[in-house]
């Protein structure tokens, strides 16, 4: 068994029938993934010249606690069944994690197929969505909404106007993904595979808002309105949007949005009781802790020591003082210890201080009520 950057043709060919074979793809989303874009990468683990465990670092650009940090999207993870249960894509990330630490990478993502096993990688849960699904007549219309509405037509003005509203929208999280595109036409593509319609909100000609959704067929002449991107600047840009999809009483029997778990639609609705359900999505695990700890607490007061391990990443093992806005790393002391994926949930604010110690989940000379405070909720954005 071998480990490497997979490059050539035939190894990513294999890679990527196996993802097919893997995730059951039968929408034709590993021909679009494959081969991988612009600055992502593939890694794998082959016997005999053949791929037997593979995965695709994603690069992505992100908003972590308001600072700008390098994130690594963990995207289709898969292992031939002939080769599992013997440690092969632990052994896969033991090789990739060091290298994205060295090539500046802060954080790491991931959507994961079971949280048992990525959390043994250090990986820990940082939240997830609301499924919301409602109808059209449940909307509460707003009355004095003045905007213009277009559809997106693959102009290069229409996507700088796309870009700047969900680009400032993330900064409103504390885990966000800036948009990925780089062209007009690659979201165009995302918008022709997904069989996505666009629509672009302006007032004084300023965009306001975006919407890309969906039409499903699932009933005899109606369908199923899903809600694939979403974007707005201000209370205004929401209204508006759930306006127009209110115009779609007479089309749509129901819409499903898959939502940041902050935003609280019920404010948008007649009635408040609108069915929905958690959907807990994404990991994450710091590659770089001490710009991870940098980002979430520069700007505090807080005031607090702690010991972790990183059995894959050795240079984020240590003994960590957090003193009123400064990080100082000491060598490991054994003092307040805190396992790495429990660390990754606390500091994403998933959980908090007061509830691991009092299930004893962890021990040490704490102050409870510390990182007790609500976060600003995630939005990755991105399925990956």
């Amino acid at each position: 068994m071998s480990f490497k950057k997979l490059v050539k043709d035939e190894e990513l060919l294999q890679y990527q029938k196996l993802a097919k074979y893997c995730y059951v793809d039968t929408i034709g989303w590993t021909d679009v993934t494959f081969p991988p874009k612009n600055d992502d990468v593939a890694y794998g683990i082959l016997e005999d010249d053949e791929v037997v465990c593979g995965t695709i670092i994603k690069n992505y650009s992100s908003n972590v606690f308001g600072k700008n940090l390098k994130m690594a999207g963990i995207s289709a993870v898969v292992s031939s069944p002939e080769h599992r249960n013997n440690g092969n894509v632990k052994k896969m990330f033991y090789e990739f994690l060091p290298i994205l630490y060295k090539e500046g990478y802060d954080i790491s993502t991931l959507a994961p197929f079971k949280y048992s096993f990525y959390e043994r990688i250090g990986y820990g849960n940082i939240g997830g969505l609301n499924d919301f699904v409602f109808t059209p007549n449940d909307i509460k219309i707003t009355n004095g909404i003045d905007v213009k509405i277009k559809k997106y037509k693959n102009t290069k003005e229409q996507f700088n106007d796309i870009v700047e509203v969900y680009n400032s929208w993330i900064k409103g999280f504390d885990y966000g993904i800036f948009l990925k595109h780089k062209t007009n036409d690659e979201l165009q593509q995302e918008l022709d595979f997904s069989k996505s319609n666009l629509f672009i909100f302006y007032n004084d000609n300023k965009p306001i808002a975006f919407v890309s959704f969906s039409l499903v067929p699932e009933e005899i002449f109606s369908s199923k309105l899903e809600i694939k991107r979403i974007a707005w600047t201000s209370s205004y840009g929401i209204k508006a949007i759930f306006n127009f999809l209110a115009n779609h009483k007479d089309q749509c029997h129901k819409i499903r949005w898959m939502a940041p778990k902050k935003i609280q639609i019920s404010y948008l609705m007649k009635e408040v009781r609108i069915p929905h359900s958690v959907y807990y999505q994404w990991m994450a695990r710091p590659i770089n802790l001490l710009k991870f700890l940098e980002a979430k607490f520069s700007d505090s007061k807080i005031n607090f020591t702690f010991s972790v391990k990183d059995d894959f990443i050795s240079e984020n093992t240590g003994t960590y003082i957090v003193k009123d806005g400064s990080i100082d790393k000491k060598p490991y002391s054994g003092e307040n210890i805190i396992p790495l994926d429990i660390l990754s949930s606390l500091i994403s604010g998933t959980v908090n201080l007061s509830g691991l110690l009092y299930f004893g989940v962890i021990n040490g000379n704490f102050d409870k009520n510390i990182l007790s405070s609500e976060n600003k909720g995630i939005y990755l954005s991105e399925f990956f």
